[in-house]
């Protein structure tokens, strides 16, 4: 009999072996199939933000948002957060992703601070439903000729299972620069490369490891254009921003297209939004649904952290909110 230890082996076995396979097979076919083998790219793609309606291109030359040459920690910090903490909610109703050239499409929504829901197409039909709510966090693709499997792991768990995963859960959406950054951690400024500074976060991820968050900040204006993720000094994600739109009811600026690498998987994708909300008003009927656990028939839920032993330590806090050094 397959034992529950198993299941989640196999389930993140299958994860990371088709994340080898992503880049190796050529056909449009077979990267079709491919992608109902990548339930942590979804889940990537999910946070990632772009343009909507009404939205104006910020191209144009700006007077730079720091008072001082060299800015200080409290300086970048208060830019950042000042961006961010206006966003609440955010919907994009219209996702690009490009993978070797093979077109996605999808739709999002993300509520603060860690509500989200995203589902990605194919010509051939639904490719991924990946999402999150306050207290765990799934995705669930489905592949051709093999079990439905829907995965899914608690917050509070997930410091405590011993599987690696090749995501992490807060990672993507914190690398977009909506989240505001915490004052409280030790953080250093540096200078960057072509009129760059980048703001340097050593932290700890949920399983203990010491990693850190390197945020890189145009000088001249006071947008995040990479986030970078190294956990036991190697680089374990990064996300490079460009194309920034500003809404225009709420002055808010955010990237339009999103260039995410995981190095370890081999694995690198670009994401476009278009039609994007800024703080919609989502109804208690639908909301509901998209913040839950789908319900999916004949699939296999395989919960990663069922049976962890509760004394186990985990990092500091739940998920990967510490590994990010950010607040809300």
């Amino acid at each position: 009999m397959r034992t529950d230890a198993w299941r989640k082996r196999n389930a993140v076995t299958q994860i990371n072996r088709q994340l080898r396979e992503l880049n190796t097979i050529g056909s449009l076919a077979a990267h079709v199939a491919a992608w109902r083998m990548q339930p942590w790219v979804a889940l990537a793609v999910l946070m990632s933000l772009s343009t909507g309606c009404g939205f104006s291109r910020t191209n144009a030359r700006r007077q730079s948002p720091f008072v001082s040459e060299t800015p200080t920690v409290g300086e970048v910090l208060a830019v950042i957060n000042r961006n961010a903490e206006q966003v609440r909610s955010l919907r994009a109703n219209d996702l690009d992703i490009s993978v070797n050239a093979i077109p996605l499409d999808g739709k999002l929504a993300m509520q603060k601070p860690r509500r989200f829901r995203m589902v990605a197409n194919s010509v051939i039909g639904t490719e991924a439903d990946i999402g999150s709510n306050d207290d765990e966090f799934w995705f669930y693709v489905p592949r051709a000729g093999q079990q439905r499997s829907v995965v899914h792991c608690s917050y509070e768990n997930y410091g405590r299972i011993q599987t690696t995963l090749p995501f992490q859960p807060d990672w993507v959406l914190e690398s977009l620069g909506l989240s505001t950054i915490s004052p409280d951690q030790q953080h250093s400024i540096r200078p960057g490369n072509r009129g760059t500074i980048e703001l340097v976060t050593p932290t700890m991820t949920p399983q203990g490891h010491p990693a850190t968050l390197t945020t890189v900040v145009a000088r001249d204006s006071g947008w995040i254009l990479e986030r970078r993720l190294d956990v036991d000094s190697r680089r374990v994600a990064s996300a490079k921003l460009s194309r920034h739109r500003t809404d225009p009811a709420y002055g808010v600026v955010y990237p339009g297209t999103i260039h995410f690498s995981w190095p370890e998987q081999s694995v690198d994708f670009s994401v476009s939004l278009d039609d994007v909300e800024i703080n919609p008003t989502i109804p208690a009927s639908v909301a509901q649904n998209l913040w839950s656990l789908p319900r999916v028939a004949g699939a296999d839920y395989v919960d990663l952290g069922a049976n962890v032993p509760r004394g186990r330590p985990s990092g500091r806090a739940p998920a990967q909110r510490p590994a990010s050094g950010t607040g809300s």
